[in-house]
């Protein structure tokens, strides 16, 4: 399914604004809905309340895709709200930083408590439909054009086509979600003049158009659904700082500048967050390939600015970091291939008051290698909790996520 992307508005609609696709969108990562508090209903806030596990990613939910086709739907995947993007679809190739979501409303739709619907992001729109069950939560993901009109006692409208509407209620029992026809309309038969006759049935009985629009008037249209725009959590200045270093127009003005100044071309692939020297600010480190090897670039944020540290190779094959708990430093194990042999050795880096250091631990020459068997050096340690105990890798995290540097946690650096 391919969407035009809505635009992003110049100012915040009113929150009483029925059209749930025109609000400015938040990554799901960041989403905060509990300054909500004090301006919904009792019932509104404590049903909104009640969905918060989920949202925070304390507990999973079982969520799979409405199909229309179906007779039923039974979830049995658990998926955290973190991850609803890749459940939703694996194969769309979708970075983290367009996991996003834009706005939401609260509506009995299976059944007469609350529950939770999220239109997800506009550039493959969809929505999240949450029902809670005591302290389990059911979910399923349903395309724009199937979940429209929304009402405030459930009923909803499906589009398919210029023509064609189908007008739902959606029951859920025994862990299953079931939609309930209630009307249609379609093309109906072709005048002789081009034109159509129509097609309406409610129930699943034709009547005539002047019927269909009563029963609309009626029975469908009772009171649209309220949607009211999310809300993001309050940013660090240093996340908002690395989060638009990272944007990707900037990470080309940097290439172009390294590949002017070293003559190079080179492609930044990962990015690593540590707080090298516990000023509760990590420093962040970018790795980038060029001519053969890898390279990291070492960055800090300090006085609402961010410095550059230093640059270092960091070998062949890959650009391994290793955390140090509880010293101000990092290590890296360095590998270089050559006509002439292997080039192995160990570095620890410092940064302490501000000045960065590098430290040679190891460094040696190994013989020529076998392309079938790559060689361990003799006698040399190969593993970083040789050199430094509870040494660990530190993640490093593709150059597209920047849903990492939202969800950093001190102290939990390491490779997850």
């Amino acid at each position: 399914m391919t969407l035009t992307p809505e635009p992003t508005p110049t100012s915040e609609p009113t929150p009483t604004d029925t059209d749930p696709e025109i609000y400015a969108e938040v990554p799901i990562s960041l989403l905060d809905l509990s300054s909500y508090e004090g301006e919904l209903s009792n019932e509104e806030w404590e049903a909104l309340r009640g969905f918060f596990p989920v949202l925070n990613n304390e507990v999973p939910m079982l969520a799979a895709p409405l199909s229309t086709e179906a007779e039923g739907v039974t979830p049995t995947e658990e998926v955290f709200f973190r991850d609803i993007y890749e459940a939703y679809d694996p194969e769309s190739g979708l970075p983290p930083s367009r996991y996003l979501a834009m706005s939401f409303s609260l509506a009995p739709v299976v059944g007469e408590e609350l529950d939770l619907v999220l239109v997800m992001n506009s550039f493959n729109g969809w929505h999240l439909l949450i029902h809670r069950e005591g302290e389990r939560f059911y979910a399923v993901y349903i395309p724009f054009r199937w979940f429209k009109s929304l009402q405030t006692d459930g009923l909803y409208l499906g589009s398919g086509g210029a023509a064609t509407s189908y007008y739902y209620r959606l029951h859920f029992s025994n862990g299953t979600f079931t939609e309930e026809l209630l009307a249609n309309t379609d093309w109906g038969e072709q005048n002789e003049d081009g034109s159509y006759s129509g097609y309406y049935a409610i129930g699943g009985t034709e009547v005539t158009q002047a019927e269909f629009d009563a029963w609309l008037e009626d029975v469908f249209f009772t009171e649209d659904a309220v949607w009211r725009p999310v809300r993001a959590k309050s940013l660090e200045p240093w996340q908002e700082a690395y989060i638009e270093f990272l944007q990707p127009e900037n990470r080309k003005s940097r290439t172009a500048a390294r590949e002017a100044e070293r003559d190079y071309s080179s492609v930044e692939e990962y990015y690593g967050l540590y707080d090298v020297d516990g000023d509760k600010i990590p420093e962040l480190a970018i790795c980038f390939w060029e001519f053969g090897r890898y390279y990291i670039d070492l960055y800090a944020y300090s006085d609402h600015e961010i410095r550059f540290l230093d640059s270092f190779c960091a070998g062949r094959n890959g650009p391994y970091i290793f955390i140090c708990p509880g010293e101000a430093a990092f290590l890296t194990e360095l590998v270089l291939y050559g006509p002439g042999g292997t080039s192995y050795g160990w570095r620890k880096f410092t940064l302490l008051d501000n000045v960065f250091k590098q430290e040679d631990l190891i460094e040696c020459e190994i013989i020529p290698w076998d392309d079938a068997d790559e060689p361990s050096p003799a006698g040399v340690p190969t593993k970083a909790s040789d050199l430094v105990p509870n040494a660990q890798p530190l993640e490093l995290i593709d150059i597209e996520n920047i849903q990492k540097i939202l969800l950093y946690v001190e102290g939990e650096e390491g490779s997850r």
